[in-house]
């Protein structure tokens, strides 16, 4: 099975729209360093979106700590090389993604909510057309479990080893012990 990337299309765009507030926290930067994710005139104009998301996977299967090592260049104590991701994009350049990046999901009045009022509601839209490229991947069928807890009998002792036990009463018959999970 193979499970396809969400469209970034016009990320880009969204991205630099973002930046480019007075609100943003990146926005000084952004604007000292010049930084644009929209390219124009090149035949995919979200093309630095996608070295984004690139360096981001690229950086899980790396062994640093902390975004500042993985630019760094030259060789560690170990004989091996540093990542030196800046062959690909300037760190402010990532930054300025990492921070704009999950706002491209949502809409335009959530961008800059208080931190302590935002909710998963922003990433929602994201989280759906995913949920929505699986479903029409998989087919599932509706699966309904009558307990959450599983019943369980000891055979050995009383309490079979158990710390706790609890009595839950069942439907249409009890079985006087339960697993706490």
């Amino acid at each position: 099975m193979t499970l396809r990337f969400l469209s970034i299309v016009g990320h880009a765009r969204i991205i630099d729209k973002f930046l480019l507030d007075p609100r943003a926290t990146f926005h000084s930067t952004t604007v000292a360093s010049n930084i644009k994710f929209h390219d124009p005139d090149d035949d995919d104009p979200d093309w630095k979106v996608k070295q984004c998301y690139l360096l981001i996977l690229a950086a899980a299967t790396e062994r640093e700590h902390g975004v500042e090592n993985l630019w760094k260049q030259g060789w560690k104590k170990m004989h091996c090389p540093y990542p030196d991701f800046g062959r690909f994009m300037g760190i402010n350049e990532f930054k300025a993604f990492c921070l704009a990046a999950p706002y491209c999901w949502c809409n335009e009045s959530e961008w800059f909510a208080p931190q302590w009022d935002m909710t998963w509601e922003v990433f929602l839209p994201c989280l759906l057309k995913l949920n929505g490229q699986c479903q029409s991947l998989i087919k599932t069928m509706l699966l309904m479990l009558d307990e959450s807890m599983s019943g369980w009998c000891p055979k050995t002792s009383k309490l079979g080893g158990l710390l706790n036990y609890t009595f839950e009463p069942r439907k249409p018959v009890p079985l006087w012990c339960d697993v706490l999970e």
